[in-house]
């Protein structure tokens, strides 16, 4: 099994508790596994990302969790290198990428959870990042989802992606 399309199943079984088997076409997986670490990114943080973007299209199509064709799609890769586009051109203190990178997913999982996709409430990994960061985070979040910014408040956020549905 090739290391992204295991890294997949990996966080799909811990995520969803849905076991995958192998993969039907490595040669595509091959061609998108190129693609993805030119990013720059280990499998495991793009698996995460990718289906922490798609996970509320793929509950409303009525999945059990984003497929892979989805996660690993040319669409979607553009959509994370997007993402690490705009986190690259914030500030160049590593330190502030970190905590903006650290907050993100964590605003990402929280969000899911509000909206009651997850069983476990998330934990930050950091301390509460600064105002600046979390403005910015809720920025990027509303920007993600297509929806007006009015507030850096992350309940606020989740009930607005709430109604969306």
């Amino acid at each position: 099994m090739h290391p992204l399309r295991k890294r997949f199943a990996e966080y799909i079984k811990k995520q969803y508790g849905a076991g995958l088997g192998a993969d039907k076409n490595e040669g595509r997986t091959e061609v998108q596994a190129q693609k993805i670490a030119a990013l720059g990114l280990p499998y495991s943080v793009y698996v995460e990302a990718a289906c922490s973007l798609l996970h509320r299209w793929a509950n409303h199509k009525g999945w059990k969790y984003p497929y892979w064709n989805v996660v690993t799609s040319d669409s979607t890769i553009g959509r994370i290198k997007t993402m690490l586009e705009y986190v690259d051109n914030l500030h160049s203190d590593a330190d502030y990428h970190a905590a903006f990178t650290d907050e993100l997913s964590f605003a990402l999982d929280y969000v899911w959870w509000l909206n009651g996709q997850g069983d476990v409430r998330p934990r930050r990994t950091r301390k509460r990042p600064s105002r600046n960061v979390t403005v910015e985070v809720s920025e990027y979040l509303c920007r993600m989802y297509g929806i007006p910014f009015v507030t850096s408040n992350y309940n606020e956020i989740a009930k607005e992606l709430k109604s969306l549905d």
